[in-house]
């Protein structure tokens, strides 16, 4: 569903735009496996992160996991169980939201909460990250499939089903399925209750949690190949296309 070392990149990239500086210190929010905070710690000695979930079994999976992934560096991320309002020290370099996490939060007031608790756990300099999605193709109800291989090399076929849209709330229903090519399905093997916020609404809510600056960053589309050029820049502008992933940055000052 996502990529680690592409995320880790970006994150590292969107920083020192910024701050042109290495980032040390992140605090992945709502990070299920913890996945992109492992790839963190590994991919500098001296990188740390904290990985925080308030689902308790997928923390303890990623406990796990980290001891086996990182060996004797798996004391460089920490991870809490905990809503991740609650937690806003020590303060990071870089605040992560990803897999369009934030969408969780249904009403401003909820969002401006996380965004002010956000900024809150940033050092002076530091930025906090999240990915949003859009595009005429997230205001309808669709399916979208694309073939991965697992570690061992099983084939399977991953669905990211829309199944929901509420244009008067903002509201979806998305499911992702796997179907392996042994046979075994999982059906709803995730579910996710959002608010689709739109890019105006979030850069607002931003400033509004008092961020010194709010920018976008997306890739560039060619309308006549159907290709993107795969590079996360800050924009002021978005071509018309089908959907689009996006970035919202905030800098705290």
């Amino acid at each position: 569903m996502q990529h680690p070392p592409a995320e880790v990149a970006f994150l590292e990239r969107a920083y020192r735009h910024y701050h042109r500086r290495d980032p040390l210190l992140l605090k992945e929010d709502f990070a299920g496996s913890a996945a992109i905070s492992m790839v963190w710690v590994a991919s500098s000695d001296e990188h740390q992160a904290i990985a925080i979930d308030s689902h308790a079994p997928t923390v303890r999976w990623a406990s796990k996991q980290t001891a086996l992934w990182l060996g004797d560096r798996a004391d460089d991320l920490h991870l809490v169980h905990a809503d991740v309002m609650s937690l806003t020290s020590p303060k990071v370099d870089v605040v992560a939201a990803l897999n369009f996490s934030a969408l969780i939060y249904h009403d401003r007031a909820a969002l401006l909460a996380y965004f002010r608790s956000a900024r809150k756990s940033l050092a002076p300099a530091g930025i906090f990250a999240l990915d949003i999605y859009g595009g005429p193709g997230a205001l309808r109800p669709q399916s979208q499939h694309r073939q991965a291989r697992t570690e061992d090399g099983l084939l399977f076929d991953y669905c990211w089903e829309q199944r929901k849209v509420n244009a008067v709330t903002g509201r979806v229903e998305n499911h992702i399925h796997f179907t392996f090519d042994d046979g075994r399905a999982m059906r709803s093997a995730f579910r996710y209750d959002w608010r689709l916020w739109s890019l105006p609404e979030l850069l607002e809510i931003m400033h509004a949690a008092g961020f010194a600056k709010a920018q976008v960053w997306c890739d560039k589309f060619d309308a006549k190949t159907g290709q993107s050029d795969g590079t996360y820049r800050p924009t002021s502008h978005i071509e018309p296309r089908e959907d689009w992933v996006a970035y919202v940055i905030g800098v705290k000052k």
